[in-house]
């Protein structure tokens, strides 16, 4: 079974060969990598991400070996990633800004914070598997002729993906405004608990649903939970980010406006079988 990892390369290394083709890696990380791995590559300029593009390992051999099948001088290192042949891609920076944060990684520290992002990256992470399916997709929009730009109506209906792209936007851009406010913002998304941040100034405290919006319609998917947290909790509020993948656009909303200001309609049911008389007198 492949296993995919993030691999981290200097920008001026990137500068340096913008444009070639991506059908090597060197480092003696890659001691780690097998045959059929994927090694996503990524740079960081001033704590800002970027996907540098794809290799999908054919072989790793040693220093001898790679100068032989790829000519020239290479970088002084006794593991040399090279890519299965005809899976290359081109050398590019697109601009991880949205799902940066979103991806996680199979270790206790499983993601990344926004400070010092070159330095968390100097070892190589290994990537969930939703995180590789994630960037796999980025990829795709950059290569794409426009065919994936879909649907610019509400949020909750696109590709799951997609889906996963416009909420990771939507929380960066939520932190960002709630913390120019002067308030400490944790991430609770994992817990389940009816909202997304748990955000204090002070003695103050505020529990905030993040929602996100590719387009300019206020209008989302919220689950049953959410909606119950928000009718028993009186710390909860709601923000909406609409154009999220452009320029965001922040909507901040109480919780009295949403429960107020918005009409809500079933888009599913839980199914489950009807017991029969015939069933239940058997268990009598």
């Amino acid at each position: 079974m492949s296993t995919d990892f993030l691999f981290y390369w200097k920008l001026k290394n990137v500068r340096q060969s913008l444009g070639n083709s991506l059908n090597h890696a060197s480092g003696r990380q890659l001691r780690r990598v097998s045959r059929g791995d994927r090694l996503w590559i990524v740079t960081a300029h001033e704590d800002e991400l970027f996907l540098v593009g794809r290799i999908i390992v054919g072989k790793v051999v040693d220093y001898e070996t790679a100068a032989t099948a790829l000519g020239g001088a290479l970088w002084d290192s006794d593991y040399h990633a090279l890519s299965k042949k005809r899976t290359e891609v081109y050398v590019s920076l697109i601009p991880l800004k949205q799902i940066a944060f979103a991806l996680r990684f199979e270790s206790d520290r499983d993601r990344l914070i926004p400070k010092g992002l070159g330095q968390q990256l100097q070892t190589m992470r290994r990537l969930t598997s939703t995180s590789a399916e994630l960037l796999s997709y980025v990829l795709s929009l950059a290569d794409s002729t426009g065919e994936n730009q879909r649907e610019k109506a509400g949020a909750g209906f696109g590709h799951a993906l997609e889906n996963i792209l416009v909420e990771s936007a939507a929380i960066t851009a939520a932190t960002a405004f709630i913390t120019d406010g002067g308030w400490t913002v944790e991430s609770v998304e994992g817990l389940q608990c009816g909202y997304d941040l748990r955000c204090r100034r002070f003695r103050q405290e505020r529990h905030v649903e993040v929602k996100g919006v590719k387009g300019d319609t206020v209008s989302f998917v919220i689950t049953a939970g959410e909606v119950k947290e928000a009718n028993r909790n009186r710390k909860w509020e709601l923000i909406v980010v609409t154009r999220v993948l452009g320029s965001p656009v922040i909507h901040q909303l109480s919780r009295d406006q949403f429960l107020k200001g918005f009409e809500l309609r079933a888009l599913q049911f839980k199914a489950t079988r009807r017991r029969t008389r015939r069933a239940r007198r058997a268990t009598l």
